[in-house]
Parts: C-alpha cells; structure tokens; sequence
C-alpha cells in the first residue's frame, strides 16, 4: 500500500482546563488554531 497524505476538510479541536490555564496556554491554543485555518482546514472550536 503506497503512503498518501491525508488533509481533512474539517477538524474539531477541544480545549479546556489546564489547556486554558493561562495566557501562555491560550496564545497556544490560538496558535494551532490560526495554522489549521491558514492551511484552509475548516475547524469547530470546542472549549
């Protein structure tokens, strides 16, 4: 079986407790966010 890379249409990313526990962790989640957006990823944000 050949290798492929897989983009999904669409994601959906939670995030909640410790992954929003300060300022720094919050700059993270927004970062993953803003790369999959950029890529054209569709996402439903969870928190």
């Amino acid at each position: 079986m050949g290798h492929f890379d897989y983009k999904p249409e669409r994601i959906v990313v939670k995030f909640g407790g410790s992954s929003l526990a300060d300022s720094y962790k919050i700059n993270k989640a927004a970062e993953i966010i803003s790369k999959e957006a950029a890529k054209g990823t569709r996402i439903a944000v969870v928190v």
